[in-house]
């Protein structure tokens, strides 16, 4: 019994329950008793607290602090349902007309970024275009020697490239670059070459550029969203989805049945980024929910308390900035939290399988084949590809 207690009295005191929990709720409560003040007047509760006597004062001090406990220990237990709701995976008939839209919403982003990220090259193509035709002019050129090119030809079609500005269009490119193609149907090719070094810097400019752009929209489609089956109604649930399916796309790696087992493979020392980056999550979540949670109770409690529908109106509102940007916070955190969940996937995965008595992989293929039996084993109880020592005890 002693020990219970204390064990009790100590985890008040862990970093998770004080900051993702305890510190959201101790807030909340003091914003809604911020709030009654108000209502109510500073003087007259001023008053009221001066009148108490001490052991009254020490009563609801006391009040108020196991009020706060037991309100962390509450949002402990739902943190679960908050991350649920939070992540567009809630089931309740309440939301599922707004997460359908939430869900429209994110399938529009999905495909807006799949299009970025497997639009065609254009500007690759254009530069063979471009060799071609100058190919061609020079085949369709005259016998002989060719002459060189004028300078006040040289310094027009210099100038104009110069003139061509890094938001400078398809059709704009393309037009120039059909005026230098045809240079080399009349000039020789060693006096077009300071034009021909030019047209090349400002295709290769925009060849990288393009390039660039689509590398960046496939690492955004594949850190922002999982799987296109797994699409989510809000930014948090695919972001989760999205770091939940890395290890598979990857390795054959079933996160959701070895991430308990591979996180014991993991040194404690080293569990302090991943576990303060969840701290950091739950903290955000909390004041989101706690958020959402005093803005309801505003616009339906409030008019109750006393009736000034402009005051309970401003503070909702007020109550659903901060949530909104609390929300946002935890959009933030969970994609770190999903960028150090990546990295032990990468780096312990090996170890769990050491662990699990499997021979070290050669190769990636390899590696995969062995995730895949592993997985058919923990998942549906499949041996028939399995054939592994087992430790001695």
């Amino acid at each position: 019994m002693p020990w219970a207690l204390f064990e009790s009295i100590t985890g008040l005191f862990d970093k998770r329950f004080l900051f993702a929990a305890y510190l959201p709720t101790v807030i909340f409560l003091l914003a809604i008793v911020l709030t009654l003040t108000g209502v109510v007047g500073w003087g007259s509760t001023f008053d009221w607290w001066a009148s108490l006597e001490a052991t009254q004062k020490a009563a609801l001090s006391a009040g108020g602090v196991g009020l706060s406990i037991i309100g962390a220990y509450v949002l402990t237990g739902v943190r679960p349902a908050l991350v649920a709701l939070w992540s567009g995976t809630f089931e309740a008939p309440l939301v599922r007309d707004v997460y359908a839209l939430g869900e429209w919403v994110q399938r529009r982003r999905y495909d807006r970024l799949t299009r970025a990220a497997e639009q065609p090259p254009v500007w690759g193509p254009l530069l063979t275009a471009f060799r071609t035709k100058a190919a061609n002019a020079m085949t369709a050129a005259a016998t002989g020697s060719p002459k060189n090119a004028p300078p006040h030809v040289l310094s027009r079609r210099l100038a104009a490239l110069r003139h061509l500005s890094a938001s400078a269009g398809l059709a704009a490119v393309k037009a120039e670059s059909d005026r230098v193609a045809a240079l080399y149907q009349n000039f020789a090719v060693d006096s077009l070459t300071d034009v021909y070094a030019r047209l090349l810097a400002i295709l290769n400019e925009r060849i990288d550029r393009e390039e660039q752009s689509g590398r960046d929209a496939r690492v955004r489609r594949n850190r922002c969203f999982g799987p296109v089956a797994t699409i989510r109604a809000t930014r948090f649930g695919n972001i989760v989805q999205a770091y939940i399916a890395y290890p598979f796309s990857r390795y054959r790696f079933e996160s959701e049945a070895f991430w308990p087992a591979l996180r014991s493979t993991v040194p404690p020392e080293a569990l302090g980024p991943l576990d303060d980056s969840r701290v950091y999550v739950d903290f955000s979540i909390g004041m989101a929910s706690y958020g959402g949670l005093f803005a309801v109770l505003s616009m339906l409690g409030g008019p109750w308390i006393w009736w000034s529908p402009t005051l309970w109106v401003g503070l909702a509102g007020a109550a659903g900035v901060v949530s909104y940007g609390f929300y946002r916070l935890a959009v933030v955190c969970i994609d770190q939290y999903g960028d150090i969940y990546r990295s032990f996937v990468d780096l312990q995965r090996l170890a769990l399988m050491k662990a699990l008595h499997r021979a070290r992989p050669l190769t990636l293929r390899e590696e995969r084949e062995q995730w895949g039996q592993l997985s058919q084993l923990v998942l549906y109880g499949d041996t028939a590809a399995l054939d592994f020592p087992i430790a001695p005890l």
